[in-house]
């Protein structure tokens, strides 16, 4: 999706009440009894080494054709 879709109209104002609830859902899973073993889960595998590899080949791996005017992939 382009950027100018969400700068159109109330389309931003959605899209950044969905990330605030999807924010305060996660937070308060992370404050209830059982909230120390989620962190715990979100801390090994949101950071560990695996991860980090594969988005960083897969941002390797996407085109930046017309993302930037006068570039071309090297892709």
């Amino acid at each position: 999706m382009n950027p100018s879709f969400f700068l159109v109209g109330h389309r931003r104002k959605i899209l950044l009440l969905i990330i605030t609830v999807g924010g305060f859902f996660i937070g308060l899973v992370m404050v209830t009894e059982g909230g120390l073993y989620i962190f715990q889960l979100f801390d090994y595998y949101a950071c560990s080494g695996m991860t980090l590899l594969l988005f960083s080949i897969l941002h390797r791996r996407t085109p930046t054709r017309g993302t930037i005017p006068g570039t071309r992939s090297k892709a």
